[in-house]
């Protein structure tokens, strides 16, 4: 005991207690027990004569003074456990502690302000040495019973977030319900075959970090011959109640002579099969660990077990809530709830969302399997988090949609937003290795939303890009657009659009108008084109100019307006035929549409139904840019013509269209591009252009038809460039049926095209 100056008067408690326990600790001196308190700083403000004479040997010098300073090292840690407790604590709370050597059943309350705040700690102390002496074993086993339900309860509360939060609660709990002097767990790294403590609780205020102690896996290593080794190994506890006089604990026994170890104790705790980590407790006892009590240690260490499996399970479920586990990115939820971090963290800086779509994801993934599509994602979403930098965030929203959050650089740079944008374009063109045999090149569409400007909020962002989007797939693979109010009012047409064709085709109308084409040596029809008229709201009829860009844009549109153009004309060749038109109906038909793996199914099922349009149907492909895999295209084509149809390529001389698709797909009727039609008649190079693809066709036996003829001066230029079969206005515009059967009563062929 530490001895302090004398005091003329006994010391008064903190003006922070109210006068209700002023008047308590009145009635405090006159009690024969220790009556103390101490301020939330655990320094010592107030002791009735009982505990002064008990800290203080009788000296009344003890204000200010901190349990170290009046007790050992032991009885000082105990203490401060206590007091901790009863902090934390909303409650009176009861513990037993040895002070100077003495036993004692210690009561101790901590007062709270009206705001919750702890004032200090009340303590009451009432010596117990002699019955401690007399101690039961059951009494021990209460202590350890205690700290079982408390470790149950914050398991069965899910108060623990991973298991080095578990492990810590259950070190403290162990040492401050218990007499134990130190309890700590190790955990295993079988690689190295070593043990590290990684978390302990200890009575003793200076006492080490085990994380130093060495421990291994290994039985022939005098490391691995003590307590905790051996639990490891044999799955089993292992109990040593006389440390000092073990030989296999020597590597320890320095250790456990400077800090009073007498007795351990080593409990496996297990997870199915296998040992997780390993409980060890530490007593000043020889002979501490009975039967009942190492019963007792092993249901904790079962119960460990179970809270580490539930603690990973909804580590797990957290993960599988939070992030994408094709590409372990963090998924739209979790995306949303970073953004919003990072937002708040910028403060006035500037930001850019970007999204990210793959152009025709869908179908590489149906043409090459779902492997490849997920080796794709999976490639992309490395590329951008390699790109992208720490201050910045990527996810993955779903399918093929990715979305980045770019922070404004430090130095408000304009260009900051450029640079990183061209960084990330830079590392998506690069090719892609998925294990074919060649390597992919992909394009994107992006959409971007600023912030503040387009929104204040990750979700109104993501919104906002999302509409920008939309108008990107419309625009094509590499295109990035930049949302605007404009682009906003410009997508809600275009929804109203989409509700008039999703009505139009679940009502099933969709109304084929045919244009005809001529054959100037006969004067006669050779052909129709069917195009798409759909019956919108109070029954007017919708031009492909209001509805084709939507469609376009969506291959399940194209695939469903398709199918309901095939049908409409399959039930109208018995009027047409009737009408002494028996000729070739084309339909058109986007070349993904052709090349998806469902197109044949849905021809067959066609045929199967409308037979008669075999020898009827013919298919104009459009979409050539998307003609990528000629000799799947090549296959569809022969398998079609098997089937009874006829095949034309749609707007030849123009974009994507080549002598390769004349020679690879066996062609047998073009559709001249309109661009080199609507100024013939004052162009001579477009003339050239036709005469020699007039030549062309000729040549290779393919017939040929101009569309877009406006006039007859135009059809008159084209008979002489060699063009034998016209479509256009100049003949007649497109017509429903009971118009087609008039006009083809009263058509003759104008005198100059004779």
């Amino acid at each position: 005991m530490k001895s302090h100056g004398s005091s003329s008067e006994e010391a008064r408690p903190d003006g922070a207690f109210d006068p209700l326990l002023r008047r308590l600790l009145r009635v405090a001196r006159l009690l024969p027990l220790p009556v103390f308190v101490k301020d939330a700083a655990l320094r010592w403000r107030y002791a009735n004569p009982a505990a002064v004479m008990l800290f203080a040997g009788g000296r009344r010098r003890y204000q200010g003074k901190a349990d170290a300073d009046l007790m050992d090292e032991i009885g000082a840690g105990s203490s401060r456990i206590s007091d901790r407790a009863a902090q934390d604590a909303r409650g009176l709370i009861q513990r037993r502690e040895n002070i100077l050597g003495r036993s004692f059943r210690v009561y101790k309350y901590a007062p709270r302000a009206e705001n919750g705040r702890v004032l200090g700690v009340i303590g009451l102390a009432v010596e117990t040495t002699e019955l401690e002496v007399a101690r039961t074993e059951g009494e021990r086993l209460r202590d350890f019973y205690d700290a079982l339900s408390e470790i149950n309860q914050g398991i069965v509360r899910e108060r623990y977030t991973d298991t080095a939060e578990l492990f810590s609660h259950i070190c403290r709990i162990v040492v401050s319900h218990t007499p134990v002097l130190i309890a700590a767990i190790a955990t295993i790294d079988r690689e190295a075959r070593l043990l590290h403590y990684t978390q302990q609780a200890s009575r003793i205020v200076d006492f080490p970090d085990l994380a130093r102690v060495r421990l291994e896996l290994d039985a022939d290593s005098p490391y691995g011959r003590g307590t905790v080794g051996r639990a490891a190994r044999s799955q089993e506890t292992v109990v040593v109640n006389d440390v000092l006089a073990t030989a296999e604990m020597a590597p320890w026994h320095e250790l456990f002579k400077r800090y009073n170890g007498r007795s351990t104790a080593a409990i496996p705790v297990m997870v199915g099969d296998r040992v997780e980590a390993v409980l060890s407790v530490y007593s000043s006892e020889i002979n501490f660990f009975t039967p009942e009590l190492v019963r007792l240690l092993q249901e904790l260490a079962d119960d460990v077990g179970f809270a580490i499996r539930t603690t990973e399970q909804r580590a797990r479920i957290r993960y599988l809530a939070l992030i994408d586990t094709l590409t372990d990115l963090p998924n739209r939820v979790h995306f949303l709830e970073l953004a919003s971090q990072k937002l708040s963290a910028a403060g006035a800086r500037r930001a850019q969302l970007l999204m990210i779509d793959i152009a025709d994801f869908k179908f590489h993934n149906d043409l090459l399997g779902h492997d490849v599509g997920d080796a794709l994602l999976r490639a992309m979403a490395r590329r951008l988090r390699a790109v992208i930098g720490e201050w910045n965030v990527v996810g993955r929203l779903g399918s093929d949609e990715f979305a980045v959050l770019l922070i404004e650089p430090v130095d408000g740079s304009e260009t900051g937003f450029a640079h990183s944008l061209r960084a990330i374009d830079a590392e998506l063109d690069q090719p892609y290795d998925v294990g074919l045999s060649e390597s992919l090149l992909l394009k994107t569409e992006q959409s971007t939303a600023l912030f503040p400007d387009d929104g204040t909020q990750p979700e109104a962002l993501l919104r906002r890009a999302g509409m920008a989007l939309q108008m990107a797939r419309l625009s094509g693979p590499g295109s990035r657009v930049a949302y605007s109010p404009a682009l906003e009012r410009r997508l809600e047409a275009r929804h109203q659009i989409r509700h008039q064709i999703e009505r139009a085709l679940e009502a099933d109308e969709v109304l084929p108008y045919y244009q005809p084409q001529i054959d100037l040596a006969t004067g006669r029809v050779c052909g129709l084109e069917a195009l798409a008229r759909l019956v919108g709201r109070d029954g007017i009829i919708l031009e492909p100019v209001e509805f084709i860009e939507e469609v376009e844009g969506d291959r399940g549109l194209v695939r469903r307006l398709g199918l309901a153009m095939i049908r409409a004309v399959a039930n109208d060749l018995g009027a047409l035929s009737d009408a002494a038109l028996d000729v070739p109906v084309a339909v058109n038909i986007g070349a993904r549409h052709l090349l998806a793996p469902g197109f044949k199914r849905d021809i067959v099922d066609l045929l199967g139904r409308h037979p008669d349009l075999r020898f009827a149907l013919e298919f104009e492909i459009t979409e050539t840019s998307h003609l990528g895999d000629l000799g799947r295209a090549t296959e569809t084509v022969r398998w079609l013509r098997e089937q009874g149809l006829s095949v034309a390529l749609d707007d030849f001389g123009s974009g994507f269209t080549s002598m390769n698709h004349l020679q690879r797909l066996a062609i047998r009727k073009l559709k001249l591009d309109q661009a080199f039609v609507l100024d013939l008649v004052d162009n001579p190079r477009d003339q050239a252009i036709v005469r020699a693809v007039a030549q062309l066709a000729g040549g290779l036996d393919i017939d040929l038809v101009a569309e877009g003829v406006a006039s007859e001066a135009l059809g008159t230029l084209l008979r002489e460039l060699g063009v034998s079969r016209l479509q256009g206005h100049a003949i007649a515009p497109p017509m429903p049926l009971p118009a087609l059967i008039a006009w083809r009563n009263v058509w003759s062929l104008p005198e100059d095209w004779r």
